[in-house]
């Protein structure tokens, strides 16, 4: 069943076209993921089929009853809630509605692993069409049958999950680096033999040396009509060389690893240990008698349901608690939700290079690693979208003189290319690592878990998968 048509629509800020849609038909039996870089205009689309928003060109059909999940908003942010039990009423009240069609703008936000889960299982059943922004790419696959990606204002469509789309897109890479060989290789030799012809038209200007002025003359007019051909054969070539169609060359993030100082190194077993944990807020016991440690190095993820304590419990390290005992010479770099640590006037690499140990272009390689390339990085903090500050922090954290990063939540507001670049920098980095995250791609980098749970805190040693694997942890 059609449930939306969209026909010609256009969509501008300022002077910019945001969406440019020829045709886009929604039904029952569709299940897209909608993916694209930040400000790319995917929440934009959503609201103008919503109806919350109006193209500047074209219209929108409606043949259906349809339940939008939108992201967290200020009323809704206004409440006693928290943002996973948010999310969670509008789950539940769009799904309550029985439509044809379900429109969800980062569905998972906020939830946790278990709540994801659920989640996921509860769309699998459902009988609708559903249109799926999320950076969560474990809940893409799993859910959706179709990728359509949103780029430089146009829509194209993958018939398959996302595992299948970023095969596809590798294939694209790889025929954008052929085609961009190819024509580096032939602009480089017709310029090669623009050049020669042209050199060899001005040598023949030239009467050679120890020639009378009668032999100089005849020289002259048997040498003008030949150089007149060479010249004739330059031009053509340049009109050629002028007429190649140019392929840019495509932008490939670089791969450098991020050691800690030689400086900072450490030798202790843990990083951190915890021992006889108590924390309470009034009669409401968090922590009782929980111990932990942070092996040296190790990537830990902390995993736990929503208000159970893992923020809590990264305070508590930040800020010294007495039961918390930390290896000699380690420093520590946070990163938190509200990005506090950028300074707003300054450019992205002045923030990053400031407080970093490395050099400027080890600074700028790792920005293009989450994506800011070339002239990107000198960038103002302020003019920058959500998600490239969450970037251009993350950057500034993996940059500080440090030899341990505590992360919290960082894939919030990130798209899924971003997400990946992230997934990258944190397999790549080698220091000591601790993570709060409920992506399950991230919680699958880890390779000890620590468990919050019953005011107690458990150890695992292995990824998420094999978690789940051996302790059938989550609803059937």
């Amino acid at each position: 069943m059609l449930v939306f048509e969209l026909n010609n629509i256009k969509k501008y800020i300022g002077d910019r076209l945001l969406l440019d849609i020829s045709r886009m038909p929604l039904y029952t039996e569709d299940r897209i993921g909608l993916v694209g870089l930040n400000g790319s205009g995917k929440t934009t689309l959503l609201n103008i089929i919503a109806g919350y928003a109006e193209p500047d060109e074209g219209e929108v059909k409606t043949y259906g009853s349809w339940a939008y999940i939108t992201q967290l908003d200020e009323e809704a942010e206004g409440g006693s809630l928290s943002g996973g039990e948010i999310t969670l009423e509008k789950i539940n009240g769009a799904l309550a509605d029985d439509a044809h069609f379900l429109l969800a703008d980062e569905p998972t936000s906020n939830l946790s692993y278990r709540h994801i889960e659920e989640l996921t299982k509860r769309l699998q059943r459902a009988r609708c069409g559903m249109l799926i922004i999320s950076h969560d790419r474990v809940f893409l696959n799993d859910v959706c049958g179709k990728i359509v990606e949103i780029e430089n204002g146009k829509l194209t469509e993958y018939n398959g999950n996302y595992d299948f789309y970023r095969a596809a897109k590798a294939v694209e890479d790889e025929r954008r680096w052929a085609a961009y060989e190819n024509y580096a290789a032939e602009k480089d030799r017709l310029t090669s033999s623009m050049r020669q012809l042209k050199d060899k038209a001005q040598g023949m200007k030239h009467a050679p040396k120890r020639m009378g002025n009668s032999e100089a003359r005849l020289w002259k007019g048997e040498v003008k009509q030949r150089a007149g051909k060479v010249a004739k054969a330059a031009k053509i070539i340049e009109g050629r060389l002028g007429l190649l169609e140019e392929v840019k060359k495509p932008v490939i993030a670089p791969t450098t690893r991020i050691t800690p100082p030689e400086s900072r190194k450490l030798y202790a077993k843990n990083a951190i240990e915890g021992s006889d944990i108590c924390k309470a807020f009034g009669s409401r016991v968090i922590l009782e008698n929980a111990d932990f440690s942070v092996p040296n190095p190790s990537k830990t993820v902390l995993l736990g349901e929503n208000g159970v304590g893992k923020t809590t419990l990264l305070r508590m390290i930040l800020e010294g608690d007495p039961s918390i005992h930390y290896a000699s010479g380690l420093k520590i770099a946070y990163f938190a939700q509200n990005l506090d640590i950028l300074d707003p006037s300054e450019s992205i690499l002045e923030n990053v290079a400031k407080s970093s140990a490395y050099s400027q272009a080890m600074c700028r390689g790792l920005l293009a690693r989450m994506l800011f390339f070339r002239e990107d990085v000198f960038k103002k903090v302020s003019v920058l979208s959500g998600g490239e500050r969450v970037k251009a922090a993350l950057c500034k954290i993996f940059a500080s003189d440090v030899n341990m990063l505590i992360l919290d939540e960082p894939n919030n507001y990130l798209d899924v290319n971003s997400m990946e670049a992230l997934e990258s920098l944190i397999r790549d980095y080698e220091g000591c690592l601790l993570m709060v995250t409920h992506d399950r791609s991230l919680i699958n980098l880890a390779d000890r878990l620590l468990i919050l749970e019953n005011k107690k805190i458990s150890a695992f040693q292995g990824n998420y998968e094999e978690y789940v694997g051996r302790r059938k942890i989550g609803p059937e």
